[in-house]
């Protein structure tokens, strides 16, 4: 189905805050500005080993077709949009591929822990993995 709910945790609602883990370290906070069946909007603050920065990230699955299994999508990260992106449904992720720069960048989003915790891998020169956990 392609919703964005059941690839985030349980609760994930506008203006809920949470913990940004990295590694096992907590590495900065964030705010969900928007979030819906089929758009969702983060932004935050990043703040570990010296290394400061704010983002935004947004995600829209464009044909709004809670029934697909892949279509198209829009993602935004700072400054860079690719209103040409593409989701698919991989079982209990959903995989975003975008471009950003000129790069390609794969975003898998899933829900981890029993459905409290959202997980975001990020895909290309540098992979990294990401935790989002609701602050309590």
């Amino acid at each position: 189905m392609a919703t964005l709910p059941p690839f985030f945790a349980t609760g994930t609602r506008k203006g809920l805050v949470v913990d940004i883990r990295s590694s096992g370290f907590d590495v900065g906070d964030g705010t969900y500005t928007g979030f819906s069946d089929f758009s969702t909007a983060l932004k935050g603050e990043i703040d570990f080993l010296g290394h400061h920065s704010t983002f935004t990230l947004n995600l829209q699955l464009t044909d709004r077709d809670p029934a697909a299994q892949n279509g198209p999508a829009s993602v935004t990260f700072n400054a860079n949009t690719d209103a040409n992106a593409r989701y698919t449904v991989a079982g209990a992720v959903l995989q975003v591929d975008a471009t950003f720069a000129g790069k390609s960048e794969r975003i898998a989003i899933k829900r981890i822990s029993s459905g409290k915790v959202t997980q975001v891998a990020f895909s290309n020169d540098q992979n990294r993995t990401v935790k989002l956990v609701a602050k309590s």
